[in-house]
């Protein structure tokens, strides 16, 4: 999981103001 968090870590924990445009499992952009 060492490759997948650093590759997206936006999936873990995704601040509402650091999130560009991922289409998380809530889908807010």
């Amino acid at each position: 999981m060492s490759h997948v968090a650093q590759g997206r870590p936006k999936q873990v924990a995704i601040p509402l103001g650091d999130r560009p445009t991922y289409p998380s499992d809530e889908g807010q952009t």
